[in-house]
């Protein structure tokens, strides 16, 4: 297991299985931060005893703007516990989960082609208006670039946008707008190079390692450099790999690195590392 603090005192827990991935992760967060509305607090949020980033929705480390509901409410503050399951496609190279539950809230059901293209939500309230396209389910596509970043995602129900994110190269979030359904925010879009973002730990899960775009950097040493079973011959030909700590041999704009081990170019090169690695 892997388990990270951020300063508010929140954290979030990685649980995987013996092949490596993940199966399970557990936030201990605030309550009513990031999107999870707590019934019983609804009508502090109404009269207003609220603070939040009115751009991009996210902590401001400069300003110290905490990224959840803030009110004067000592009940707010206590902590609540989101518990996150995942069911796996282990034909892919690097585990993409076909289904992700919510303990007693919302199921995620995700669809692929070269890239994440949809997601089915089950258990939204029926506040989600015309959004919902069957009884307490709602679709949305996802709308991606080359490198695997959602921009945007839309509903077929009204032919819209919904909610974006905009990123700078290194995956900084730069502009944020979630989507609101009933009492949830489903903040869905941070998912760039083909990393979801964990908003408790304000990093990217790349997999093998988190990937820090404020710094630009991984926040662990390379599995592969530090004494791991695959040959290091061929990393040893690209110098600039056996920076442990580097991202995407610092050219984000055409490399990605889905797994936390390797830049590629794309997911055939991704593929091809992994069957070599396979035959060693």
């Amino acid at each position: 297991m892997v388990l990270g603090v951020n300063e508010l005192g929140e954290s979030s827990a990685y649980l995987y299985n013996s092949l490596g991935a993940l199966v399970e992760n557990t936030w201990v967060i605030k309550k009513n931060a990031y999107g999870y509305h707590d019934v019983s607090a609804l009508t502090n949020m109404v009269a207003g005893e609220v603070v939040v980033d009115p751009q991009t929705g996210k902590k401001d480390k400069k300003d110290k703007l905490a990224p959840e509901v803030v009110a004067a409410s000592p009940e707010l503050n206590k902590t609540s516990t989101v518990v996150k399951q995942f069911v796996l496609d282990y034909t892919s190279d690097t585990f993409e989960p076909l289904m992700e539950y919510e303990v007693n809230s919302l199921e995620y059901r995700y669809v692929y082609g070269n890239d994440r293209l949809s997601v089915n939500i089950t258990g939204v309230d029926t506040s989600a208006g015309n959004l919902i396209e069957n009884v307490n389910q709602i679709r949305l596509y996802y709308h991606m670039d080359y490198l695997g970043t959602a921009d945007y995602l839309s509903s077929p129900m009204t032919c819209k946008v919904e909610s974006w994110t905009h990123y700078n190269e290194w995956g900084e979030i730069t502009h944020n707008a979630v989507l609101k359904c009933g009492q949830r925010e489903l903040d869905m879009v941070k998912r760039y190079a083909t990393h979801d973002y964990d908003s408790v730990l304000s990093m990217y899960y790349a997999k093998a390692r988190f990937y820090d775009a404020e710094n630009r950097r991984f926040v662990s040493i390379d599995p592969i450099l530090d004494g791991s079973v695959y040959d290091i011959t061929d990393y040893a030909k690209d110098p600039v790999q056996l920076i442990q700590y580097l991202y995407v041999k610092n050219n984000p704009v055409i490399y990605i690195d889905p797994d936390g081990l390797r830049p590629v170019i794309d997911d055939l090169d991704l593929y091809g590392a992994f069957q070599k690695d396979k035959k060693k």
